[in-house]
């Protein structure tokens, strides 16, 4: 398969402005990236904030506290996942009063987190937007069983008039009724492959403040041809870096990583 060709928060209120903030007061702030994989799947992005918060109150990590009558730690997370889906790219931020050494607090950290959860990367990051600010993107891999009711060539077929039409809105069904909403103005690419029973499909998508589209809901035309998802991954999460695409430590990407899914 080719490339792709192209934050919730604890403390919402605190997300915008945790740069200025952090500034102003000489706070620190420690990102992590997180693999969410096996039963981890199914731990909901509420309880995922609560089991971190568990974490650094047993660490006695120095995590600054919100200010009012109720203070909890200034925790930010990235955007929340299906409960389900398995990913290589949960961010979090933690905004600390010192600077612990760096090595060593991450090996603290991830020897500590809940079951299902895994540490692959940390850093302190130095002037940068918060999560909520900074992503823009975020590239799946899912992985459809393909039913009785279209071939795979129909499926495939479908996902190109999809990239094809300047506007392919769709109505899905919330806690407040119907709504329609435009798939083509999400999906910035899309590939498809066949693998057995299978189509496998790389999507990068929408995922920021100003445009987000759900991957649940960019699925929903193949879900009503009969195809039934088996596995959804979120391999990354971008945004922009002057004119380039940067994941959120600020590295750039100079071309689209084959989407892989661990064990793979």
């Amino acid at each position: 398969m080719t490339t792709l060709n192209t934050a919730n928060a604890v403390d919402a209120g605190d997300a915008a402005t945790v740069t200025a903030t952090a500034t102003a007061n000489t706070f620190h702030i420690l990102r992590l990236r997180l693999q969410k994989k096996e039963h981890g799947r199914f731990i909901s992005h509420l309880d995922l904030m609560r089991a971190f918060e568990r974490t650094v109150r047993r660490l006695q990590l120095p995590v600054a506290l919100t200010e009012g009558f109720h203070p909890h730690y200034r925790i930010s997370f990235g955007p929340a996942l299906p409960l389900g889906a398995s990913s290589s790219a949960e961010y979090c931020d933690l905004i600390l009063t010192a600077r612990p050494e760096q090595s060593a607090l991450l090996e603290k950290i991830g020897r500590h987190l809940p079951p299902g959860l895994s540490l692959i990367d940390g850093s302190y990051i130095d002037n940068g937007q918060s999560l909520s600010d900074f992503i823009m993107r975020a590239s799946y891999r899912v992985r459809l069983a393909i039913g009785d009711f279209a071939t795979a060539e129909e499926l495939i077929a479908l996902g190109k008039r999809i990239l094809e039409s300047e506007q392919f809105p769709i109505e899905t069904e919330t806690r407040k009724g119907l709504r329609t909403i435009d798939l083509r103005s999400g999906i910035d690419q899309a590939q498809w492959a066949v693998s057995g029973e299978e189509l496998i499909c790389d999507l990068f998508l929408a995922a920021g403040s100003a445009n987000n589209l759900k991957p649940q809901d960019a699925l929903i035309p193949f879900i009503r041809k009969g195809a039934a998802p088996n596995e959804l991954h979120r391999a990354g999460l971008y945004g922009k870096s002057g004119q380039n695409w940067a994941d959120p430590f600020g590295n750039v990407l100079l071309k689209w990583p084959e989407v892989k899914i661990e064990g793979e």
